[in-house]
């Protein structure tokens, strides 16, 4: 009867080992539960206070949005509020200008109406100015008179020690007899005639030519002409003219005369030259 005993105690006893294990265990995973729920409580927390704070920043924002919107309407009403403004400005200005142009063209028809009425006597003045200034040229291609024109009674007074050219011209005589040789006169450098050939020629690269005047003049400008390059044989004109000196002598017998100018001729077929050195006296 004592083992009987015995052993139904140390089975109690097991059972109740067990049992203290069993609610150690219980305990245990209580705990760990609620740590897991202690844990998710402050995440919570945590994410309940993230919301907040990101809901307020949404309500600042949206007070800042609506602010932003209430002054861009503002701006909005005033913007309108221009464009009305200048829309009647440039409609106001525009009638002003279409009257402008209105008033503009009964005034290019008035001028018009009476550059018709003159128009007759516009083409007659312009006909007569014309045919002047073509009457003035035909008299000398200068437009000024001409002092040392043979026609207008000057002379040739000398040509000094130039020797005239005789070269290849033909020879004059009597009876078949060559007696001399015939050369150009230095009359042809007064005369009108400019033709090719019809001029006065001399030996050597300077010469010199007195001309008694038609008149008794101040000169003022010199010309000189030449053939065209044109009408020169081959466009050869190499020998014309090109460096020369204008004296004025009181009929010739200054020895040495006053020096009016020393020019260049470039310009084919005619040029004419300023006095550089203004006369103290009337020459002829």
């Amino acid at each position: 009867g004592i083992n009987a005993e015995y052993g139904e105690k140390a089975r109690l006893q097991g059972e109740i080992a067990n049992w203290e294990q069993y609610k150690k265990q219980e305990a245990e995973e209580a705990d760990k539960r609620a740590s897991q729920v202690i844990l998710r409580l402050n995440q919570a927390v945590k994410l309940e206070k993230e919301a907040a704070a990101e809901l307020e920043a949404v309500r600042t924002l949206s007070g800042e949005m609506l602010a932003k919107l209430e002054e861009l309407s503002q701006e909005n009403a005033a913007l309108k509020e221009r464009m009305s403004a200048l829309e009647t400005g440039i409609s106001q200005r525009m009638e002003v200008i279409t009257s402008n142009l209105e008033e503009l063209r009964k005034q290019v028809h008035e001028e018009e109406d009476k550059e018709i009425n003159s128009s007759a006597t516009n083409v007659q003045e312009v006909q007569d100015l014309i045919s002047k200034s073509l009457k003035r040229y035909a008299a000398d291609e200068v437009g000024m008179p001409d002092y040392a024109l043979e026609s207008s009674g000057a002379v040739v007074f000398t040509i000094g020690e130039t020797e005239p050219y005789t070269r290849d011209t033909p020879w004059m005589g009597v009876f078949g007899i060559s007696i001399w040789r015939s050369c150009k006169t230095p009359r042809l450098a007064i005369q009108k005639d400019n033709s090719p050939g019809n001029c006065w020629s001399f030996t050597g690269e300077k010469g010199s030519l007195t001309i008694q005047l038609s008149a008794q003049v101040f000169p003022e400008y010199f010309t000189l002409d030449h053939i065209p390059l044109e009408l020169a044989p081959n466009g050869n004109a190499s020998s014309a003219p090109n460096h020369f000196r204008v004296l004025g002598l009181d009929y010739g017998n200054a020895p040495k005369g006053h020096v009016l100018g020393n020019y260049e001729f470039t310009e084919f077929p005619i040029q004419t030259f300023a006095v550089q050195q203004n006369p103290y006296e009337k020459f002829f």
